[in-house]
């Protein structure tokens, strides 16, 4: 390093001769031109580097000498010059090396620089086993804290689909997953978002991870943003979890979901110890709307007016069915005091048909609502 420092030092006053140092094979000096600049004043104070071509230059004499090392090529990628950084990611894609690319697709500007189209371009190009994770690390650790774009975002299952490995999917929900107990937050809420891009498939190892992972409260939230239903019965489970952290991510992400059947669970978990849990759970049911924790209160007391019903000599009315688009099977309303019954069965009848027709009419709302989200094409699932 201080040999280096010296070369470098000494360049400063003296402009390399390239071709003279490849044909020596000198590595130690080419290395040391990989960072030669040549500053010029300009006239209003601006500064000018007129030492590009000849980094640019050594960086392609060590690669044809074999002696260029990662470390000389991820400070290229880093150079001013658009000259030097494309340099760079030529030798890069010539190796194949889709790590460096997708360092270079995370780093560079995007849309903003030929390097950053020519990286992504030679990623999809190469069709290399592992490409696809190798962007995704490379995005999601990315030393910055601004969240991924939109075209960021929807490269990586688009490159998963041009690597067209069956393993490769598998791989990058592996890293991903893992990466949600990440230390740093931007990591771990990056790779929720591409966790969600890559939904039905992550489902299955999101639920592994929220019921035995490190990873739960991330998880849970992750799910939540998919809102697939098979993650309900995960959910509710984790409503019991140890750590109240859990519990909380999982009141949020069944709030999500919004299926009555989880309003029961929620109305328990609004008592939980903890008040965070509670306050999440709260919230989640704010999200039901009146007519789904009508729906959901009316599954938990159907029971119990059966046995009403029973005692005072009524058949039991029809249960209501909660089915996935919030369809329910419509209860007939009870309508007046049957003739020879006590005056306080007919008050109880009374009350009952009341019950019956709010609980019909919410089904009704709520069946409504679901034809007009399913019959409109844009209002298909989509992950947040």
């Amino acid at each position: 390093m201080v040999a280096a420092a010296l070369l470098i030092e000494r360049m400063r006053h003296r402009r390399p001769n390239i071709k003279r140092l490849a044909a020596r094979a000198d590595t130690a000096s080419l290395v040391a031109a990989s960072f030669y600049k040549d500053l010029l004043p300009g006239r209003n104070g601006e500064v000018f580097d007129v030492g590009a071509p000849v980094r640019e230059d050594a960086i392609r004499a060590l690669d044809q000498i074999d002696a260029l090392g990662d470390d000389v090529l991820l400070r290229a990628l880093g150079d001013h010059s658009e000259r030097v950084v494309l340099a760079a990611i030529e030798v890069i894609s010539c190796r194949g090396d889709t790590v460096l690319l997708g360092h270079a697709v995370a780093s560079l500007p995007e849309g903003r620089s030929e390097g950053y189209s020519r990286a992504v371009k030679a990623l999809f190009a190469l069709h290399a086993p592992g490409a696809t994770r190798h962007l995704a690390e490379a995005l999601i650790r990315r030393e910055d804290t601004e969240p991924l774009s939109a075209a960021e975002s929807a490269m990586v299952p688009a490159l998963l689909e041009a690597e067209s490995r069956e393993e490769a999917r598998g791989e990058l929900i592996e890293a991903l997953v893992s990466a949600l107990s990440d230390t740093q937050e931007v990591v771990r809420e990056r790779a929720g978002e591409l966790l969600a891009r890559l939904a039905p498939t992550s489902v299955v190892p999101l639920v592994a991870e929220l019921e035995s992972g490190r990873a739960g409260e991330a998880a849970a939230r992750v799910l939540g943003a998919i809102k697939d239903r098979q993650a309900i019965d995960p959910l509710l489970k984790a409503l019991e979890h140890t750590d109240s952290r859990v519990r909380a991510a999982s009141c949020h992400a069944l709030g999500e979901l919004r299926d009555p059947v989880a309003v029961e669970a929620l109305m328990r978990a609004t008592h939980d110890p903890e008040h965070t849990v509670r306050a999440h759970a709260g919230v989640a049911l704010d999200n039901f709307g009146t007519v789904g924790v009508a729906l959901g209160v009316s599954a938990i007391l159907s029971p119990m007016l059966s046995d009403v019903r029973r005692a005072i000599g009524e058949a039991p009315a029809p249960p209501l069915t909660l089915t996935s688009g919030l369809h329910p099977n419509q209860a007939a309303p009870t309508n007046g005091v049957t003739n020879g019954r006590s005056h306080s069965g007919g008050l109880v009848r009374r009350a009952l048909a009341l019950i019956d027709r709010t609980a019909a009419a919410g089904s009704a709302r709520a069946g409504d609502r679901s034809s007009k989200r399913s019959s409109d094409p844009t209002n298909s699932r989509r992950p947040n």
